[in-house]
């Protein structure tokens, strides 16, 4: 190949990132936008559901910590990936080019990036816990030592920290533009990319299939010697319950390394050691980045949609704030505990309206 057509060509997939062929516009448009839109609607659900003493949700107190951490960072991937899809498809003009630049130097890469490993360190988090309680039930109580809630800042304050040399790659100059600085043109800015990536994505993905494996085996061998391990027959409830559980943690886990496999492969090292300089921002890398995006977002509507799949409390909790409407035809329902509770309080609530009125 012409060494001139090739510098050429390297200039133009690094210059014009905009220049997307119509099927892509339709992937951002009509696959990625309604994903964000719907990852942050069922995660703000989902935070109203567990921050919300009522109704009741009945899952471990720990695994309820963990769910609500990644609804809260699934609903900040959703939120700040909203602008992607217009000013990747819409950015033609100067103004709308220097506010495509800024979005991706101070909002996607490091605000969204950082939710994103956020994510990916809370769910290995919550694999392991489930691991330990299968594997050695018996060591769980020393486990609980731990504090969740310190676990969970700490994860969170680690991906942001993690993610602070983004700011600082690209800086606007005098006309607004965003334009790399001296750090973004080192080479410890590429070897930050690969710590990076390695940190974020790919130890959390190997961790997750470690754990994902020992816990189908385990989980094999209980159902397999179930009649042994239940004895009483006084546990068997509560051994199925955190049965259901650690299947909802294992469908969790795997939905999030499926969703997010495709990640590493277009880092921008990774992609440039396999396919070349030269088709770093081309058409099969703006392709490829694209269906990780989808995919990834889509994990935030998948979270949702698994937990009202596997736990009935909290479908039935998200169906109670979802239809407003319907809550007094199910307060006339007996054996649900929810509404039993609810008729409970309305009637002591009109007992004290009755004393105070004739007093």
């Amino acid at each position: 190949m012409n060494s001139s057509y090739v510098k050429k060509t390297c200039a133009f997939n690094r210059i014009r990132r905009q220049c997307y062929s119509k099927s892509e516009k339709y992937g951002y448009l009509f696959a990625l936008l309604p994903m964000c839109f719907c990852g942050a609607i069922v995660s703000a659900i989902g935070l109203i559901v567990f921050f919300r003493k009522r109704p009741v949700v009945k899952i471990a107190p720990s695994m309820k910590k963990f769910l609500r951490a990644l609804c809260v960072s699934s609903f900040g991937v959703s939120l700040t990936a909203i602008p992607l899809a217009p000013l990747r498809c819409f950015s033609r003009h100067r103004t709308s080019m220097i506010a495509s630049g800024l979005y991706d130097a101070f909002v996607l890469l490091p605000i969204a990036n950082a939710f994103s490993a956020a994510s990916s360190w809370l769910t290995v988090a919550m694999t392991v816990e489930r691991f330990i309680a299968v594997k050695k039930p018996f060591e769980m109580r020393f486990s609980h030592k731990i504090n969740i809630t310190y676990l969970i800042i700490c994860i969170y304050l680690g991906a942001f920290g993690l993610h602070l040399p983004y700011f600082f790659y690209r800086l606007p100059n005098a006309r607004g533009i965003p334009l790399q600085t001296a750090f973004g043109r080192s080479r410890y800015f590429r070897y930050y990319l690969w710590a990076r990536m390695i940190i974020a994505k790919m130890i959390p993905i190997v961790l997750m299939i470690f754990f994902n494996a020992g816990l189908i085996i385990a989980l094999w061998r209980i159902r397999r010697n179930r009649n042994v391990l239940i004895g009483i027959r006084q546990n068997s409830h509560n051994v199925d319950h955190h049965g259901k559980i650690t299947i909802m943690a294992l469908a969790l886990s795997t939905a999030y390394v499926l969703c997010h496999i495709l990640e590493p492969i277009i880092h921008t090292p990774i992609f440039e050691l396999f396919m070349g300089k030269c088709h770093l921002h081309g058409k099969v890398h703006r392709r490829i980045t694209m269906t990780s995006n989808v995919l990834e977002l889509s994990s935030c509507t998948l979270y949702f949609v698994l937990l009202c799949a596997f736990n009935t409390s909290f479908r039935r909790a998200a169906k109670w704030h979802l239809f407003p409407c319907k809550r007094h035809v199910q307060i006339q329902h007996e054996g649900h505990p929810t509404t039993i509770w609810i008729a409970q309080r309305a009637d002591s609530i009109r007992k004290q309206s009755l004393k105070s009125s004739s007093a």
